[in-house]
């Protein structure tokens, strides 16, 4: 009569050890799955930050670029005037504007816009720096130089890839006014 006591008993003990590990492992693989999802949005994260740092830069070398040229005088130093300013009196252009080892009178936008574009209605002028650095990363400036005032401003459009149909794009600007 004992024996058949004991037997009963063991079958009882034998069903929690299973539930048991059952419980254990779903715990350890909550925790493990938790884990890797918010190692997954940080690494996510920090992809998006270092693209928008190559986008900034990008905008960055365009605002230097497009003040460089604003302040520039001619080859000769014989006078300060902007290479930007519109219409009547403005400086010609020489046969090269150097920026990041690039010529930007001969520089096409990403989509195959005119290079270096003057527009004397809205007194802006439009420029482009393709693959800055030997990477991915361009900018796209727009020089407004107001022949009256002599004000300027400047916005430089940095992207951290060229191609405006990469899902991957990031853009920042960056405005200069004086």
């Amino acid at each position: 009569m004992k024996k058949d006591f004991y037997k009963q008993e063991n079958k009882r003990k034998r069903g929690f050890t299973l539930i048991f590990a059952i419980f254990l492992s779903t715990i350890i693989l909550t925790v493990t799955l938790s884990m890797m999802f918010i190692l997954y949005k940080e690494l996510v994260l920090s992809t998006v930050d270092r693209e928008s740092q190559i986008a900034f830069f990008a905008a960055d070398v365009g605002m230097e670029c497009g003040q460089y040229w604003d302040f520039r005088s001619d080859l000769n130093g014989s006078t300060t005037q902007s290479y930007f300013i519109q219409g009547t009196g403005a400086v010609g252009l020489p046969a090269t504007l150097y920026c990041a080892g690039q010529n930007i009178l001969t520089n096409t936008g990403p989509n195959g816009e005119t290079a270096f574009y003057r527009d004397s209605a809205t007194e802006k002028t439009t420029f482009y720096l393709n693959n800055i650095g030997g990477g991915p990363s361009c900018a796209t400036v727009i020089v407004k130089k107001e022949s009256f005032t002599g004000k300027s401003k400047i916005e430089s459009h940095g992207y951290n890839r060229c191609l405006a149909s990469d899902p991957r794009r990031v853009e920042r600007a960056i405005e200069f006014n004086y």
